[in-house]
């Protein structure tokens, strides 16, 4: 490990470590995995690789300044063979390496992800498959015993809303729902600005999101 790295050393957690697996590995899939402290070697070097091009370029630092969860992806479910590749790859990378460095066990592949949830080396999912699967999957977790992190939407319908409620309750599981929107910098700012009353008296609040892009749903 080079000097730089070890300046950025992530902190490390007692405790026993927690075994997850990652449903679906497309867009946000990847990027839940990277919060989460695990990104495919390539993806990495491409990281150093810009940071050694240009000293402005944060990326990596960034990234080795995460924290150590204390958590270890031990199986991926996708149905497209190159998203588990990747996602493989990723679990695989505890170091944080680039190209050729030293990698970790490789989880298991798994294409149904009923079959993950009857694991026992699986203790919580992290459920990053398209929308309309959330509450489903969250639902056949939850009575896996599984525990669950998935975002919104937490339903495509009401009645499912209390079948979730239901079957978290009841399993004793620890579930989250994820509103990452509400950390991002910019509401933190205007937040700040509001408490401060910097911008006098509030009228009218607009917002928008991706959403209203021709790359949203």
């Amino acid at each position: 490990m080079s000097a730089d790295e070890k300046e950025y050393a992530p902190f490390k957690h007692d405790g026993d470590t927690l075994r997850i697996g990652i449903i679906g590995y497309g867009i946000r899939g990847t990027q839940l995995m990277k919060a989460a402290g695990f990104v495919p070697p390539k993806t990495i070097q491409q990281y150093k690789d810009d940071a050694a091009k240009d000293s402005s370029n944060k990326r990596y630092s960034d990234f080795l300044e995460q924290d150590d969860l204390n958590i270890r992806i031990t199986g991926v479910c996708d149905l497209f063979d190159v998203h588990a590749q990747d996602a493989m790859a990723a679990a695989a990378n505890i170091g944080r390496e680039g190209i050729g460095g030293q990698m970790g066990p490789t989880p298991k592949r798994y294409q149904n992800y009923q079959d993950m949830l009857a694991s026992d080396d699986i203790d919580a999912v992290i459920i990053a498959s398209p929308d309309h699967w959330h509450a489903q999957m969250t639902i056949d977790a939850a009575k896996a015993g599984k525990h669950v992190y998935a975002e919104k939407g937490f339903s495509l319908r009401p009645e499912e809303n209390y079948t979730i409620r239901d079957a978290v309750k009841s399993s004793g599981i620890t579930y989250q729902l994820g509103h990452q929107g509400r950390q991002t910098e910019s509401y933190l700012k205007a937040k700040e600005a509001i408490d401060k009353k910097l911008i006098g008296k509030i009228n009218l609040i607009e917002v928008c999101t991706n959403r209203n892009s021709a790359n949203g749903t």
